[in-house]
């Protein structure tokens, strides 16, 4: 898993870095790709069918910037604020990017859930919070699970495969 907070003396531990420009093009790339499957979706069953539900879930998520960030730029993406114009969560003035408006035909955005089972770092077992302004705290959430039991929680069902759709993230796995 992506871990960001470690235990070694009050000092971060940082495995892996990412830029505006990832953050970005990751969130748009999803986002198009929920488009595209709305669209046969759309063909496949008609105007008379329940729209599907998106949860994209990161499993192994250490502390869960990676989701927290994209969540944000499909925020930006979706309301078509420049991404240079806002008070962005992911601060950078000096990039210029430009979006396909091809991902906002949804209505919804995509649910998006961070699971990590502790396991990474024992010493962060009970605290794999991010160390981020504490205005941004509350907005990161992962759940305590291990990828099969994440699968288990939010994978279709054969209650709800027609009306939910589930997209995997998954980095840095033993």
């Amino acid at each position: 898993g992506r871990r960001g907070s470690g235990s070694g003396g009050g000092q971060d531990t940082c495995y892996e870095l990412w830029t505006r420009e990832y953050i970005f093009g990751l969130a748009q790339y999803l986002l198009d790709r929920v488009a595209e499957m709305d669209r046969m979706h759309h063909n496949r069953y008609g105007d008379g069918q329940i729209p599907m539900e998106t949860i994209i879930l990161d499993v192994g998520a250490g502390d869960g910037r990676l989701s927290y960030f994209l969540r944000c730029a499909m925020e930006e993406i979706h309301v078509g604020i420049p991404p240079e114009e806002t008070n962005s969560c992911i601060a950078e003035n000096d990039v210029s990017l430009t979006t396909s408006s091809t991902s906002v035909q949804s209505s919804t955005l995509p649910t998006i859930i961070a699971t990590d089972d502790g396991s990474w770092n024992p010493m962060d077992r009970y605290n794999i919070m991010p160390r981020l302004p504490s205005s941004n705290s509350a907005k990161i959430h992962v759940e305590r699970l291990s990828a099969i039991e994440s699968l288990r929680k939010y994978g279709p069902t054969l209650e709800n495969y027609r009306t939910r759709r589930l997209i995997v993230l998954c980095s840095w796995m033993p």
